[in-house]
């Protein structure tokens, strides 16, 4: 769908729109919701070089992949990595110590997913292992 078929009461669309330009190229016209989730599923790994698109004034994102970048998002969407999700019941414990440092009980396989989503950017955290913290090294 081109932008001005929309109605002015119509959401964007939450699929991903893929054209092939006359060059070649693929244009994928992303939704931000799908965004975070693509990228968490790796679908560009691989890519030389990785996409980097900046985000359009709606929210969604534009990507154009050559034809050799776009056989390898094929090939990442075959694999059907799904984001690593944190099981429910495991939470952060927060409390603040008599210094008025905050500390912070991670369970062990929360540790690498906030890393990875560079949740302590910025911030030199201390990680220590305890009973609680199963997985956590120092």
């Amino acid at each position: 769908k081109k932008p001005d078929d929309k109605k002015p009461d119509e959401k964007p669309s939450e699929e991903i729109n893929v054209t092939k330009e006359p060059s070649g190229k693929y244009v994928l016209q992303i939704p931000a919701s799908s965004w975070t989730d693509l990228v968490q599923s790796k679908r560009f790994e691989g890519m030389k070089p990785a996409p980097d698109p900046k985000v359009n004034p709606d929210g969604s994102y534009t990507v154009t992949l050559t034809s050799s970048q776009w056989d390898v998002f094929q090939e990442n969407q075959k694999k059907s990595v799904q984001p690593e999700k944190p099981a429910r019941k495991e939470k952060i414990h927060i409390e603040k110590d008599f210094r008025g440092h905050y500390i912070l009980q991670i369970p062990g396989k929360l540790w690498p997913l906030l890393q990875s989503q560079e949740r302590f950017k910025g911030i030199k955290p201390t990680p220590m292992q305890s009973p609680i913290l199963t997985g956590v090294t120092q």
